[in-house]
């Protein structure tokens, strides 16, 4: 896996968004003080299919990360990150406290230098059976109707 990069740092107050048509992806797009475009990454909050227990949600996990991570040169990514929920009771007590639903189970993101980047790795045929075989998958353990899918953008740290 590749070398990873902080996300710790918000974006600079100083992007200034910037409208970036590309291909299929309508991304807004900022720049940071010194004129490098941020990243841009698709990011999956994932709840996992009723009644599959943990367990049986974490071999699919497993099987999940393992396709991605093998599938990254195809669709042109250039990192990935999974994160999973832990099972302890502090998530009881904070979901109790701030009043909020269920967390997600894992969660997903998929990087890439831009949105140029990304729409032409994935106008390619490997780019497609890719992403079939990750939408196949996610139909056998993963709750679409609950989980949230979406594309956001990101300043690198030290950009």
């Amino acid at each position: 896996m590749p070398a990873r990069r902080s996300r710790t740092r918000a974006p600079s107050t100083a992007c200034t968004p910037d409208a970036a048509v590309s291909g299929r992806l309508t991304a807004q797009v900022g720049y940071n003080r010194r004129g490098r475009i941020v990243m841009i990454k698709l990011v999956q909050c994932i709840h996992a299919k009723g009644g599959l227990p943990p367990q049986e949600f974490r071999r699919y996990w497993r099987r999940y990360g393992d396709l991605l991570r093998d599938s990254l040169d195809a669709v042109g990514a250039v990192e990935l990150e999974l994160t999973t929920t832990l099972a302890v009771q502090a998530n009881a007590e904070l979901m109790i406290s701030r009043s909020t639903g269920k967390p997600f189970d894992a969660m997903a993101e998929i990087w890439w230098e831009s949105a140029q980047a990304l729409d032409k790795a994935l106008a390619t045929a490997e780019a497609q059976e890719v992403m079939e075989a990750v939408q196949r998958l996610q139909e056998e353990f993963v709750d679409l109707s609950r989980s949230v899918f979406f594309f956001a953008y990101q300043e690198p740290e030290g950009a």
